[in-house]
């Protein structure tokens, strides 16, 4: 079952595929800006350091699945392969993902707050070094519109798994 959802340039012009490029450019930004902020991270024996390398690895990954279900509907592959509902297999994997990237953002979070308390935030401010503390919070105020925008295609993948079929 292909679960309702459209493929090509109807895809495109839905909500869910404006939602999932959307969810894709939160991502790069998620990704950019942690990861420019860790690219250039002197101290990266610190403690709380892996947090920031599970959040990029975490992101990463749910950008590079976010994309190929994007690929997936876009090209129609999902009205091709009909044993499969897509919605439901969507919604499933999409709920996983979301409840990685909250943990690993609230993980993000815990970092900054720990940086500031430790008065590294002011050293890096003072010192004029290329990594920031405002890249991290940028990360996270990014994860956190992803989240909202991730919500808002799980509950299309919902109504496409329970009312198709």
């Amino acid at each position: 079952m292909a679960g309702g959802i459209n493929g090509g340039v109807q895809y495109l012009k839905s909500a869910p595929g404006v939602l999932k490029i959307l969810e894709i450019i939160l991502q790069l930004a998620c990704v950019g800006s942690v990861g420019y902020f860790w690219d250039h991270w002197a101290w990266k024996d610190l403690v709380k350091n892996d947090y920031i390398k599970v959040f990029l690895w975490s992101t990463a990954a749910s950008g590079i699945i976010t994309l190929l279900f994007f690929l997936i509907f876009l090209i129609g592959l999902h009205k091709k392969i009909k044993f499969l509902n897509w919605a439901k297999i969507a919604a499933a994997i999409f709920i996983l993902l979301a409840s990685l990237l909250f943990v690993v953002s609230g993980l993000l979070a815990n970092t900054l707050i720990y940086y500031k308390d430790k008065e590294h935030c002011n050293a890096l401010e003072l010192s004029d070094a290329d990594s920031q503390c405002k890249q991290l919070t940028a990360g996270i105020v990014s994860f956190l519109l992803n989240f909202f925008t991730f919500l808002s295609l799980l509950r299309y993948h919902f109504a496409c798994a329970i009312y198709v079929d």
